[in-house]
């Protein structure tokens, strides 16, 4: 583990163990790996950075840079998917703004 990473220790009954998250982008794909890591992306794999999970015509990258969710059509859950709300300049992340 370095600077450059988070450390995970999770405790049961039986074991101790130990997860690392790449703080850094490993990849270069303009995403850290811990982004990457939590929506289930590949910071091995800068391709991913022009994937559309969630079917809302924003990319990985460009979810990530405006914060919505990668995996979920309706960030804020309005109805109104995220692609719908960053066209029309309301915000993806609240739902009383469109």
């Amino acid at each position: 583990i370095s600077s450059a990473d988070v450390a995970i220790v999770r405790k049961s009954d039986e074991r101790v163990s130990f997860d690392k998250i790449g703080l850094l982008d490993n990849d270069g794909d303009g995403m850290p790996g811990v982004y990457e890591s939590h929506y289930g992306l590949d910071d091995s794999d800068a391709s991913d950075e022009f994937l559309d999970e969630d079917g809302d015509n924003l990319t990985s990258i460009e979810e990530y840079l405006i914060a919505t969710d990668p995996n979920r059509l309706d960030t804020d859950s309005d109805d109104w998917d995220d692609y719908s709300e960053f066209i029309n300049g309301t915000d993806p992340l609240d739902a009383a703004s469109f």
